[in-house]
């Protein structure tokens, strides 16, 4: 017995143990989320409401008009304005009035408001048509020009001429005129009094 050894633990000092660390806990269980409620802040945007029928007997008659593009005005009373016909000839019209002096008017050039609805893209246009401008004393001179090549063309000289000319050419397809008709077919040309009596 004497040889025999024992182990013998030391008593454990309750005070300095720590407690056993408790098991874990299972998560709580989140609670199902909760319908909001109906409020004047979720609910859908009201229509608007319609305004009452105008009163018939104080609407003022009007109609409605297209915009007047006969009435232009240029800031600069030097210049002329010309409406041409952008698509007339596949644009070759256009590049003809320019090469005689002609150019694109912009809204720097018309005395026109910002939302008119002929204004695109800086240039004024209405259909097939487009503003140009040039200056007014060429522009002038071109139709002085105009009448008096009408004037010409209708006027007693040169209607006595023109007369002279076909009747002439009519007569040497036929190899002259024949000696018993000679003195006896002549130019008429009427007077303006005659063909103001008509």
């Amino acid at each position: 017995m004497a040889n025999e050894t024992f182990n013998v633990k030391p008593p454990l000092d309750t005070a300095s143990q720590k407690p056993p660390a408790p098991a874990a806990q299972a998560a709580p269980t989140p609670a199902p989320a909760t319908q909001p409620g109906i409020t004047s802040a979720n609910l859908p945007p009201q229509p608007a409401q319609a305004k009452a029928a105008p009163d018939v007997e104080n609407i003022v008659a009007r109609p409605l008009v297209d915009a007047d593009f006969t009435k232009l005005k240029p800031k600069n009373h030097n210049v002329a304005f010309y409406w041409a016909n952008r698509v007339a000839d596949r644009g070759h019209r256009v590049e003809d009035l320019r090469a005689r002096g002609f150019e694109i008017a912009t809204e720097q050039d018309v005395v026109i408001n910002k939302d008119n609805i002929m204004l695109k893209s800086g240039q004024i246009v209405r259909g097939d048509l487009i503003l140009m401008k040039i200056d007014r004393v060429k522009y002038l001179g071109q139709l002085k020009y105009n009448r008096e090549s009408a004037d010409a063309r209708v006027s007693r000289a040169s209607n006595t001429a023109r007369g002279r000319d076909e009747l002439g050419n009519a007569l040497r397809e036929v190899g002259g005129l024949p000696q018993r008709y000679r003195g006896k077919i002549a130019i008429y040309s009427p007077n303006p009094d005659d063909v103001s009596n008509s």
